[in-house]
């Protein structure tokens, strides 16, 4: 049986080095330019920036602003009734919205939100809390409007 002859020292520290450098040679060639956005990512960034802006509108008592979110198309009436009677109820309306799960399907996506939410008559009168899980349709891929809900949604407290 033969042996092979004992490794110096200088030549296990020359071989760790040659296997360093062509580690990282081969890291810096697979380095490329920036990355660009896949439009699907741009997609669900836009959805997210809507439902921001939908939460934002409906907590600053922003009917215009919730309107301009709404499709032509849809029949979202029970939406401007529900949010009108909501701001002519109550005073103040804190909101949190978070965007559980989406599903894009051509030009339609819809977007799974989990929403809390306190709702204050005045000062000095107990907060209304809640929260809930809906969904949210929208459509188009420039712009997203909104073209339908489902669900238990924070719109029409003051009917609950």
């Amino acid at each position: 049986m033969r042996r092979s002859p004992p490794v110096s020292a200088w030549a296990r520290r020359a071989s760790c080095r040659w296997a360093l450098a062509l580690a990282m040679a081969l890291c810096a060639g697979c380095q490329s330019g920036a990355s660009q956005p896949t439009d699907d990512h741009r997609r669900v960034e836009q959805l997210i920036t809507a439902v921001e802006a939908l939460r934002a509108a409906y907590e600053r008592r922003d009917l215009p602003a919730l309107q301009a979110l709404r499709s032509p198309s849809a029949n979202l009436e029970q939406l401007k009734r529900d949010a009108t009677q909501d701001f002519f109820t109550y005073d103040a309306i804190a909101l949190t919205m978070k965007v559980e799960r989406m599903y894009l399907r051509g030009e339609q996506a819809t977007v799974n939100v989990r929403w809390e939410g306190t709702w204050r008559h005045g000062a000095d009168e107990p907060a209304v809390t809640d929260r809930g899980y809906g969904v949210l349709v929208w459509s188009g891929r420039e712009t997203a409007l909104l073209e339908d809900m489902t669900g238990n949604l924070p719109f029409g407290m003051a009917g609950r």
